[in-house]
């Protein structure tokens, strides 16, 4: 497809910004994205299609700009760019850097993550959405193609904001991507709201976890489910979960739904249980779906779930429900036994000590703050199987000891974990399970 704008061109912002174009990043259907310079900084600056770029159009990234972006992580709209010879109109954002992988390639698994990168990177996607769901917008369009992840950290963005609008309302004709969509705007019942956002970001954090679509089973084999005129049973008249627990007639199929069938077994019940409930009255009543708050809730307890295979070094989850049951933890990749390594419980916070976990300041106030480390596990310089807890905080521990010892953890100092029961951190106890 033939450039809209030619490398080299100088263009003027409603603001009085000089950009010039300094290379075509990528075409959708709407447009065309292009990287430009304002004075010593790089940008990006999407430029519709003539056909697209209506006035309509225009009035909607007016008012996004104008309400302002609900957070960081969205490449939200900052300044329009007219250009009358051109009959078009574009609009200016930040730019994301080239550390940055699209949603695609790590479903495709062109680009790996940890799992613990992956817990991160879905905890910051549905804080995202939840900033801007409590401004009373939706996206509309939530899809494998509208988010990059950093797969070094699990930081995101989120691309192609144009399309957001007040929840519930027909101003764009955008309904979303296919195979995203909730079943209600597939039959035609519902316009783009929060509810049917949460519908789209559910099935987004399954693909993000499961590499598959919830919905794809045994009804989808002799389907073709790209096909956008195709597949409107399986997506909105008819819909059933793979993993539905009453209902086994769509479950995958040995030989086509490989990912599937892997990755449900790899994590724990508490997982299951939000993807059940996600899509099973949450795929029937949009009241019943999950709020980002319980996405997050479940994720940060993934994160500190994990724990590693001592033969292959494998990041694998611990799962109260097997221990409760009196099951053996097994790698999912080598098949080998695990053993579980300390936790200490804090409220409803099981975090697994393995060596460099970390105990935030979110595990003791609940305050969503990672970025402050109170704790971390370290091993003895002289052998590193023995294992201890650093205080990092900027306040002595009271230590309750296995031998009934009460001492004081002074900071940066560190004690062995065997010899701990209870971590007294001033405002909440730590019980310590071995």
């Amino acid at each position: 497809m033939a450039s809209l704008l030619e490398i080299g061109t100088i263009l003027q912002s409603n603001t009085g910004q000089v950009l010039v174009v300094n290379g075509l990043l990528g075409c959708g259907g709407q447009g065309q994205v292009y990287e430009v310079i304002i004075g010593n900084k790089r940008y990006a600056l999407k430029w519709y299609y003539s056909s697209q770029g209506i006035k309509k159009q225009r009035d909607i990234i007016e008012r996004l700009i104008l309400t302002g972006s609900p957070d960081s992580r969205f490449l939200w709209p900052i300044d329009i760019v007219d250009a009358p010879n051109l009959q078009s109109f574009g609009y200016i954002m930040e730019i994301k850097g080239i550390e940055y992988r699209s949603m695609s390639e790590i479903v495709e698994k062109k680009a790996e993550l940890t799992f613990r990168t992956l817990c991160n990177a879905a905890i910051n996607l549905v804080d995202s959405y939840l900033k801007l769901h409590s401004k009373g917008l939706c996206y509309r369009d939530i899809s494998l193609g509208n988010i990059f992840i950093n797969p070094q950290s699990g930081d995101i963005l989120i691309c192609d904001n144009d399309n957001v609008a007040v929840t519930g309302t027909s101003e764009l004709s955008v309904l979303g991507t296919h195979r995203f969509m909730a079943p209600e705007i597939v039959r035609g019942e519902a316009v783009p709201s929060t509810e049917t956002d949460l519908f789209s970001l559910a099935t987004l954090l399954f693909y993000m976890f499961m590499f598959h679509h919830p919905l794809e089973g045994k009804a989808s084999v002799n389907v073709d489910t790209r096909n956008i005129n195709v597949g409107r049973e399986i997506y909105g008249d008819k819909p059933l979960f793979i993993w539905d627990e009453n209902d086994f007639s769509n479950r995958p199929v040995f030989g086509y739904h490989i990912n599937a069938l892997i990755y449900w077994d790899i994590y724990p019940q508490f997982i299951r249980e939000l993807f059940i409930k996600a899509f099973t009255k949450g795929l029937f009543d949009p009241k019943c779906r999950l709020l980002e708050v319980e996405w997050r809730r479940g994720f940060i307890k993934l994160r500190d779930s994990i724990l590693y295979c001592k033969n292959c070094g494998a990041e694998n989850f611990y799962d109260a429900l097997r221990i409760k049951n009196g099951e053996q933890h097994r790698c999912w990749y080598c098949k080998g036994k695990i053993s579980i390594p300390p936790r200490i419980k804090v409220n409803d916070n099981v975090i697994l000590l393995n060596l460099n976990s970390r105990i935030y300041s979110h595990h003791i106030k609940e305050d969503l703050n990672f970025n402050k480390v109170i704790g971390e596990v370290t091993a003895n310089p002289k052998n590193k199987d023995i294992l201890g807890i650093k205080n990092l905080s900027e306040n002595p521990w009271k230590v309750l000891k296995v031998n009934g010892d009460e001492v004081k953890l002074d900071k940066d100092r560190t004690m062995m974990l065997t010899s701990i029961r209870k971590i007294d951190f001033g405002s909440e106890i730590g019980e310590l399970k071995l």
